[in-house]
């Protein structure tokens, strides 16, 4: 409900948005969907004025501006490493000497004026939330939401940001002023005047991101986005649990549009891995049976995504990694499957990720988008 509460706040009419209803498990998810209202308030932006938006091959007509409607289809492959990030994990330890109320209100505000300098108050919303971390929205004299960001409850840092001013830099733009070098200094030089030693991180993908395409359907105009996503990893292979940290950075001039951080950070050397016995191959079969005994959507066909399967760590406890297969099976839509004239991204909707455990082939989690 937070989040319809929300988009009625920014003006949205709820009733022509036909939005998906999700269950959200975890505060990570919540603060996913926060990334992706900031979001919608762009593409109403570019909506009214006379733009038609494709985003990773799916449409947005000229009266439409809900992102959320179409937000598990086009926005998961970005969103899901934001929800990795354990900035509201239980798992980092209980709450401690937290500040007063009001003290933390006064850190919260002293906070978004350092990145959002119109910033006259900030208001705390419990939906994003959680015994160590507060959530604030960032607002204007008039009460006009900017932006949002999540502080710890113990010593008033700033774990996330969210610039989400129409009158700043857009964070998606089809002009690209800033080069990849000088974007990556800016991302890194941030990161570590917030403290991460990025010495064992690595980037997930490449920064520079297509995310859609503006303009008319005979003649697009590819828009892009600056998104480093740094994750810890051992012997090459990336550790998912702790240890991830990203920015957003505007093309056009450079600005920080938003950026998490971990509450913690853990030491590679203190880690211990465990033996691989699980081949890929097997991880595939695993994911296949896996995937034949859950309810699919109706005309789709689930295909195993086998040029995209990850060998990775995952952080059980405080100091043991288990490697695991992340196999990624995408439901196909059977009317498009043998369609030659549309790519080949559109002829999917939805799926499913399956963690395989390389060490005994059992499924240690299972993720749908």
């Amino acid at each position: 409900m937070g989040l319809k509460r929300r988009l009625k706040e920014l003006g949205h009419d709820i009733e022509k948005m036909n939005l998906i209803e999700v269950e959200v498990p975890s505060h990570r998810q919540a603060l996913s969907n926060v990334w992706r209202e900031g979001c919608n308030r762009m593409f109403a932006e570019q909506n009214k004025k006379g733009k038609l938006i494709t985003l990773r091959g799916i449409s947005m007509k000229k009266t439409t501006v809900s992102l959320a409607a179409v937000s598990i289809a086009a926005v998961v492959g970005a969103v899901i490493v934001i929800a990795c990030l354990m900035l509201f994990s239980s798992s980092t330890g209980g709450a401690t000497d937290n500040l007063e109320r009001n003290k933390l209100t006064e850190r919260a505000l002293a906070n978004a004026r350092e990145f959002i300098p119109e910033a006259e108050t900030v208001e705390e919303d419990p939906d994003y939330g959680n015994d160590l971390t507060a959530a604030f929205w960032v607002r204007d004299d008039g009460g006009e939401n900017l932006g949002m960001l999540v502080i710890d409850r113990a010593t008033g840092s700033v774990d996330f940001f969210f610039d989400a001013r129409s009158s700043s830099a857009a964070r998606m733009s089809s002009e690209v002023r800033i080069g990849l070098e000088d974007a990556t200094a800016i991302a890194k030089g941030f990161l570590e005047a917030l403290g991460v030693d990025l010495e064992h991180f690595a980037l997930e993908s490449d920064p520079l991101v297509c995310v859609g395409m503006e303009g008319p359907p005979d003649n697009p105009t590819p828009v892009y986005s600056y998104e480093f996503y740094y994750r810890m990893q051992k012997d090459g292979m990336f550790v998912d649990g702790e240890g991830s940290c990203f920015v957003i950075i505007s093309p056009l001039d450079g600005s920080i549009k938003s950026f998490g951080v971990p509450r913690r950070l853990i030491s590679i050397s203190n880690l211990k891995d465990e033996e691989i016995e699980i081949s890929k191959e097997e991880a595939i079969n695993i994911a296949t049976e896996a995937v034949a005994g859950r309810e699919v959507l109706e005309g789709t066909t689930p295909v195993v995504q086998t040029d995209g399967i990850e060998l990775r760590y995952m952080l059980v406890g405080s100091s043991r990694l288990v490697p695991y297969w992340k196999v990624t099976v995408r439901y196909s839509m059977d009317n498009l499957a043998n369609v030659k004239d549309i790519p080949e991204e559109a002829k999917y909707m939805g799926g499913c990720v399956y963690s395989v455990s390389a060490v005994d082939g059992q499924i240690l989690g299972e993720e749908s988008f």
